[in-house]
């Protein structure tokens, strides 16, 4: 990705300069990992490309990735009028798939809104390891920490080879589970965290976390 980041940047723009759909395809999937190590860079291409009215976006698959886009920006800028853009977008989605649902319950999360993410992740006809993840997110923000435990027990069981990347920040949502709960032994699931965080910016916000934890509840 960093080192093809300036053709992939220069064939987006191209595209959507010339109206292709694909290119907000395109721009969607890098842009989930340019949103968290290349902001400036994201940031830049979405503000130089043509912004689109989603009810003028032709499939429902090129609506759920502009969608995805302006939901990304929205992460980036904490600009709410980008969260409002990616909700239309999602909502004109006809016949979401399960991935479509996952990252709109995502938003549904992002602006508040736990109960109508749960309602979305519970029409997903097969449940997995990122599905789970974020209905125990949305589970703990309407307060039933009792149901989140199960499902984030169980994204974490599910973790293989090609998804440790999502360990540290699993281990940090049980962490909260278990906080909500008031067990005491929460703090192994943050140093669970802290020791499976490959990312240098991710590992500075959880050491903050825990330094936090720490001068609030003391050693343990």
């Amino acid at each position: 990705m960093t080192d093809h980041a300036e053709t992939i940047e220069k064939a987006i723009f191209d595209a959507a300069a010339v109206g292709l759909d694909q290119a907000y395809q395109t721009f969607a999937s890098v842009g989930r990992n340019w949103v968290w190590n290349e902001p400036k860079r994201f940031l830049k291409l979405f503000h130089a490309i043509p912004e689109r009215s989603p009810a003028l976006i032709g499939t429902d698959r090129d609506r759920f990735a502009y969608g995805e886009l302006l939901r990304l920006v929205a992460k980036a800028t904490n600009d709410l009028t980008f969260q409002l853009k990616a909700l239309e977008a999602f909502e004109l989605v006809e016949t979401p798939d399960d991935f479509q649902r996952q990252q709109y319950a995502q938003l549904l999360i992002d602006m508040n809104r736990p109960a109508d993410a749960i309602e979305v992740l519970q029409r997903i006809e097969k449940p997995n390891l990122f599905s789970n993840y974020r209905l125990s997110q949305a589970k703990l923000d309407v307060g039933a920490e009792v149901d989140a435990l199960p499902l984030i027990d169980t994204s974490i069981a599910a973790l293989g080879a090609s998804t440790q990347k999502y360990r540290s920040a699993f281990h940090e949502h049980r962490f909260k589970v278990r906080v909500a709960l008031g067990d005491v032994g929460a703090i192994d699931d943050l140093h669970s965290a802290i020791a499976a965080c490959k990312d240098a910016k991710y590992l500075r916000s959880l050491n903050a976390r825990l330094a936090q934890y720490l001068n609030q509840n003391g050693p343990t």
